[in-house]
Parts: structure tokens; C-alpha cells; sequence
């Protein structure tokens, strides 16, 4: 409540001089002495009409002239109003004062009427006002690391608490502080001190500040922003998974998610939805004791082939609504139509070259099929329209007229998916004279494995002429066993996650094509054989892709084929192929983190828009020697598309829509802020070194904190204001008159 006083009191007397208009409104009052005739009655009658109007002019005359005494008296007095504000009390000497602001995403938690950063944001307008002319301050962010420069220009200072928002990145606050000595450090006023508003959320102090031996920080106000009340309760999505499954007889994606309690209440039948786009595909409940994590498991059927966005909600409407969802993409989907070529073919369709590769690829009788394979003779391809088909598959092709390479060649560089099986029609020169660059790598000849003397001295007889000794059979090199790197498995390997569900070492291969050994890598090895030799390899060539199995897909070479493994290996193989292959990205990177990715060879770079449909653009550089671009500012959780760039363009980037990407990351947050539980005081100051470190909490806190000062505001220059009015006024009431 504030309190009037004046910096001339005893002008205030001059107040009295309001009863001047009035005395002399009664002085010159006169009563006139009535005279009755009959010619003044309907004039008399007329007055009295009007009578009501003019005594109220008068009285209105009357008020406004005795406001105007009454204000020039009071003009002349220079009254003050006077209020306790929350100040610094700094004292008269200039001081630098850094007022650190967390802007972690637990700041977002509404309490009472208004989420903790704008209230945060507010209390530090109200430690501005309080700075004197000769003092300066600066304001520090914690999660995004900005922080402006010490000054005394208000406006600067303002325009920088304007435009400061809440980041979801990982918060320091510790760090904060220390920047903040650090920049008082310098500064020649002879009183420092340092604010800190947050909402002391615990996981934010986890990350200790190194400070050198006798380091310290300036006087510490550490003010809780929150109105202490107890702790919400607060639900959170957390990790996602993505595998590869089968359901109800169709490929489905198993999506399983994890639901956070960060409480100490049990909560009962949460919801948790999913949704692809903006269709609701699934949602389903889950119980949660107190500090409990339950994981829901849902099944995805994406009809349509193409990138889709989802998201996991858990519908709970608790206080922090940040973290009440994570966010996933998917790929692929659709049919496959595939082009078979069988280079053997039989009378008997089961002593066929590609029967086993039929039988996998469209499996009618045991499960429906996104494949849809077309098997043709090497002499039918040559009348058959390749745009027709998203997939061709040579299989043990002996040769083709170069006419017939050089449409295939076509076929592929405009996205087309090319598979090879080879066998014993493929002639190893033939073939890298006729397909040439097509080919993942070159064939350097037929290899056998014998345990006895070979020939090559590596354990392979080339070209097929046996020396005598045991048969040593090779298998593929097993995914799972010990020190297997999981993580950077193929793609087409996804749907062997363990023994359980199929292991492709237990196939034994007796015969396979060695493949040249590349100086420079070109392509890629999806399959080694347990000697080391590559028996799947893969090529991007032009916009589409090629992928070599270096044996048979019959039973000449190996006994893959009859082995469980098959279907799945080659179902895979021909979607990943085709672009349909189901996958998607759940969204394991965090916000905050860098990513690097890969730069594809002759791209200068790459152009990313981000969840807020800014653009920018990441020029190549050179990390251990791959080209790669870095993605920094990855703050905002969502969905960033990114597109490579031959050229970059100057300037800032235009935003493009997510099928102009050539690529979606997927950022989700880091739910070590959904943990809302708060430090103690005597933790945080174990943490910090400083003079003095003062914990204040809740509304009452920050005053505490801040403390109270007197404000005196003049009010002249608004009486001043309200003379003038009143002036204009009394002269517009005259001339009506």
C-alpha cells in the first residue's frame, strides 16, 4: 500500500484557496426582486423546464474551478507517492549486479495462476527497476548458455528479458553461476552480487562446476520462483523402441513406450495414445505406483508407403505438459512389386534357380505379403517395362544384351532397387566387363573352403578346382555373439534381434564369390562370412541401390534356403530395396545434443529446418576423415527434415516441407527435468563457493531475498496532465453557456 507525501509540504496550505471560487459563486449570487404580468407566463413556464440543466452547469462550473486551484496548489507542492518494492539495497556506491535466470523446461510447471518462467521473468523486471543510474547488471540464461552483456542501458537489458525463452536442452545452472562470477570478476564497481531465480529442481545441480583452488563467487541470492506448495504430480513419456514384428499374420511395427511416474502418489489408469499424423491409431491405460516406470506396447499397421510423423501422449493433464509426449517417424509401407529373373530355369518349378527365392518373397499360404514378385526368364526381361517394377533381382543370370544392362542401369539411378544372386552361370570377368560401376565391388572368382593346402594359401580354392583336403564349411558371422555391435547393424538386420527369433550363423555356405578388396570404401558390408569375406555388400548408385549376395539362392552353394532365416534375410532385402522396407526413427537423440551425420560424397552440405520451421544451412566438414555436417541447435524437441545440397545457398535458407526431406531426425526430451523434486539448501551450498549464499523460497522468499525498499514516484507531471483536461473542460461548459 503506498503513502502520499510532498517534497514541499507546507505549500500544501495553499489547498484553502479551493474556497475562493466558491465564496465568490455565493457573492455574486443576486435575488431577483418577481414582478408578475401577463405576458412573462409561458416564459416562466419554459424556465422551469430548463432550470434542472442550468443549476447542474452551474455546480459542474463550480467543481471544475475549484480542481484547478486545488491542482496548481498541489502542482506547486511536488507531491510524492511512496511504496515498498522489492530492491537489491545496493547502496549508494555503483554496483554490478548478474541476475541469473534458469530457463530449463521444468520451469514451464504451472503454479497457481502461471507457469514458473513467466513469473521468474517478471520478478526479474522488478530487480531492474530497482538498479540505479550508475549501476549495471547482466542477465544470464542457464540451459541455453546466452547471457547479455554488463551494462547500464535498461532498454538493452529489457530486450534481452523479452526475447529469452525457455530451452530444452539440458540445464547448468552451476555453470551459470560460475559465468556470472566470472563476468562480476571484471567489473570495476565496488559491489557485486549475484541473483539466481529457478525453481531449484534437483537434476539441474547434478552437473558439479570445477572451480581452481581459492575461487569464489560474490554474494549468492538463490530465490525458489515457485509458490511452495507441495510438489504436483507429474507423468512423463520416455523412451520409445521400434522393432520389427508380425501381428494377426501381417509385418506391424511393435512400438513400446515407457510411462514415467515422477511422484510419490500412485496413479490409476493413465491413457497413453498413439497417433500417426493426426489419426488416432491406439491408446490404452497404464497403473503407476509411485515413482514407477510401466512400458505399453502397441502394434503399427502403416497402410501407406511414405514417411509418417507420430507421437506417444500419456493424457493426464498434470502440471508440466512439456514432457506429456515423445515423438517418433516412421518409413516405408506399401506393396512391392518385384521383377525375378531366373537364370535356370527348370520344367520342375521346385528344381528352379529362384523357387526358394519365389516361396519367400510371397509366402501365400502362411502369411500375407507386402511383396508381389513377377519371375521371368532372362529372355522375357527383355520385353518387360522395368517402371514397373520397384525391384529387379538377377538371379545366377548368365548374361544380358548391353542394351538391356544399360536400361537397368537407367532403373536404378532413377531409384529403382537392384538385387544379384550369383551361382554357376555368373563368369566373374563377364560380369565386371557388363555391368561395370552397377556392381557393389568386382569379382575376383569362385571360392570353396578346404582345411587342407590351398592353392591361395587363404583357405579359398579359386575358380572351383578343389585341391584334395576336408571340406571346411563357412558360416555367416553370427550378430550375436559376444562383443557383436548391435547398434550398427543394417537395416535389413532388424528383424534379428536375438537367437531366439533366427540366427543366420547356422546356414552353412560351401561355395561363394570372393569380391575384390576396396582401398576407399564405396560400399557397404551388410554380411561377413566367419573368414572375414563379404557375402552381402551394398551400393548406392544414383538414387537407388544395389545389393550383391555373393552365393546362391538355391541349395547349389549353401543351405540358406532352407533355413528359417531365408524368408525373413530376402523379404527384408527386397523391401530395404524398394524404400519399403518398416523402420523409422524413435527418436533417441536428445534435446541438446550435437549430431553428426554422414555426408554423402559430392554434397557441399546440407539445409535442416527445424520444429519451428526455421532453416539453416550445415556446410561439410571433415571429422576423422569423413565429411560430415554437425547439427548444433537441436534445443527444440520434434522432428528435424533435413535435405543435402550440392551448392548451399547464401544467406538464410528456405523452409521446405517434410516429403522435400531427404532425411527426418527425431529430437525427444531429456527427462531429467521431468523429475521435479527439489535440492536442499545446505546441498546447494556445498556446491557453491561463494561469500555468502541465501536460499529464499516461494513468493514471500523473493521479497525476503530482495528485500524491501521505499519507492517514491512524483506525481506532477500527471497532475499536470489532469489540470490541462480539466482546463478544456471548463472551457468547453463556458461557451455553451
Amino acid at each position: 500500500m503506498g503513502a502520499l507525501g510532498a517534497v514541499h509540504a507546507g505549500l500544501l496550505t495553499a489547498l484553502a484557496a479551493v474556497a475562493v471560487p466558491i465564496l465568490i459563486h455565493f457573492f455574486y449570487r443576486r435575488r431577483a426582486r418577481i414582478l408578475r404580468f401577463s405576458a412573462m407566463r409561458f416564459v416562466l413556464l419554459s424556465h422551469k423546464k430548463v432550470a434542472r440543466k442550468l443549476l447542474l452547469k452551474e455546480y459542474l462550473l463550480l467543481f471544475l474551478r475549484c480542481l484547478l486551484v486545488a491542482l496548481l496548489a498541489l502542482i506547486v507542492a511536488r507531491p510524492l507517492l511512496s511504496r515498498a518494492v522489492r530492491g537489491l539495497h545496493l547502496g549508494d556506491q555503483p554496483a554490478a549486479v548478474a541476475i541469473v535466470l534458469d530457463n530449463s523446461y521444468s520451469m514451464l510447471r504451472r503454479d497457481r495462476d502461471r507457469d514458473l518462467f513467466s513469473r521468474a521473468k517478471k520478478q526479474a523486471e522488478e530487480l531492474l527497476d530497482q538498479l540505479n543510474r550508475l549501476d549495471r547488471a547482466a542477465l544470464l540464461l542457464t540451459a541455453s548458455e546466452e547471457e547479455s552483456p554488463l551494462t547500464g542501458s535498461r532498454e538493452e537489458l529489457q530486450k534481452f528479458l523479452d526475447q529469452a525463452e525457455v530451452s530444452y536442452g539440458p540445464s547448468r545452472p552451476l555453470y551459470a553461476l560460475r559465468r556470472a562470477g566470472q563476468l562480476l570478476k571484471a567489473a570495476p564497481e565496488e559491489i557485486h552480487r549475484i541473483v539466481m531465480l529457478t525453481d531449484l529442481q534437483r537434476t539441474g545441480f547434478d552437473r558439479p562446476e570445477s572451480y581452481v583452488a581459492g575461487e569464489s563467487l560474490p554474494p549468492v541470492s538463490v530465490v525458489d520462483v515457485t509458490s511452495g506448495e507441495a510438489l504436483p504430480a507429474n507423468l512423463a513419456v520416455g523412451e520409445l523402441e521400434l522393432l520389427a514384428s508380425a501381428h494377426d499374420r501381417e509385418e506391424a511395427l511393435a512400438l513400446k513406450c515407457q510411462v514415467h511416474n515422477f511422484s510419490d502418489q500412485a496413479q490409476d489408469r493413465v491413457l497413453v495414445q498413439v497417433e500417426l499424423g493426426e489419426e488416432n491409431v491406439g491408446q490404452g491405460f497404464v497403473n503407476l505406483g509411485p515413482g514407477a516406470v510401466e512400458q505399453k506396447e502397441f502394434y503399427l499397421h502403416p497402410e501407406k508407403r511414405g514417411q509418417v510423423e507420430g507421437t506417444v501422449s500419456v493424457l493426464a493433464g498434470d502440471a508440466l505438459s512439456a514432457d506429456d509426449r515423445a515423438f517418433f517417424h516412421l518409413s516405408g509401407g506399401g506393396q512391392v512389386r518385384a521383377l525375378v529373373v531366373d537364370g535356370e530355369p527348370k520344367t520342375l518349378f521346385y528344381e528352379s534357380e529362384t523357387f526358394f527365392l519365389d516361396q519367400a518373397l510371397n509366402p501365400r499360404l502362411y502369411a500375407r505379403s507386402r511383396v508381389e514378385p513377377t519371375t521371368v526368364t532372362p529372355a522375357e526381361l527383355l520385353t518387360q517395362p522395368l517402371a514397373d517394377y520397384q525391384v529387379l533381382v538377377l538371379a545366377n543370370v548368365e548374361k544380358l544384351p548391353e542394351k538391356t544392362v544399360a536400361e537397368i542401369k537407367r532403373f536404378v539411378r532413377e531409384g529403382g532397387g537392384l538385387l544379384f544372386t550369383l551361382g554357376d552361370q555368373v563368369n566373374a570377368d563377364f560380369y565386371d566387363r557388363l555391368f561395370g560401376d552397377l556392381l557393389p565391388r568386382e569379382l575376383r572368382g569362385i571360392a570353396s573352403p578346404y582345411g587342407g593346402h590351398q592353392l591361395n594359401g587363404g583357405g579359398h580354392h579359386l575358380n572351383g578346382v578343389p585341391n584334395k583336403g576336408e571340406i571346411r564349411v563357412m558360416h555367416l558371422d553370427s550378430l550375436f555373439a559376444p562383443g557383436a555391435a548391435l547398434g550398427e547393424r543394417h537395416p535389413i538386420l532388424g528383424v534379428f534381434r536375438g537367437p531366439d527369433e533366427g540366427d543366420l550363423a547356422l546356414a552353412n555356405f560351401f561355395t561363394y564369390f570372393v569380391l575384390q578388396q576396396e582401398v576407399a570404401p564405396q560400399s557397404r558390408v551388410i554380411l561377413r562370412l566367419t573368414d572375414g569375406s563379404p557375402i552381402l555388400v551394398e551400393k548406392e548408385f544414383g538414387r537407388g541401390k544395389v545389393i550383391l549376395f555373393a552365393s546362391s539362392a538355391d541349395r547349389a552353394w549353401n543351405d540358406l534356403c532352407i533355413r528359417p532365416t531365408f524368408l525373413p534375410l530376402f523379404q527384408q532385402t527386397v523391401q530395404y530395396l524398394a524404400g519399403a522396407l518398416f523402420g523409422g526413427d524413435p527418436g533417441g537423440m536428445t534435446a541438446g545434443q550435437e549430431i553428426r551425420i554422414p555426408c554423402p560424397p559430392g554434397k557441399a552440405g546440407a539445409v535442416v529446418v527445424n520444429p519451428l520451421a526455421r532453416a539453416e544451412a550445415l556446410p561439410a566438414v571433415q571429422d576423422r576423415g569423413l565429411n560430415t555436417v554437425r547439427l548444433a541447435d537441436t534445443d527444440q524437441p520434434g522432428f528435424y527434415y533435413l535435405r543435402w545440397a550440392d551448392r548451399l545457398p547464401e544467406g538464410t535458407p528456405s523452409a521446405f516441407s517434410a516429403g522435400e526431406a531427404d532425411q527426418v531426425l527425431v529430437i525427444n526430451l531429456d527427462l531429467r527435468e521431468s523429475n521435479l523434486a527439489k535440492i536442499s539448501e545446505s546441498e546447494l551450498k556445498a556446491l557453491v563457493p561463494a561469500v555468502g549464499v541465501e536460499v529464499a523460497a516461494g513468493e514471500a522468499g523473493f521479497i525476503r531475498a530482495a528485500g524491501d525498499q521505499v519507492r517514491r514516484s512524483e506525481l506532477a507531471s500527471t497532475l499536470l496532465f489532469i489540470l490541462a483536461l480539466a482546463a478544456a473542460l471548463e472551457l468547453v461548459l463556458l461557451r455553451k453557456g
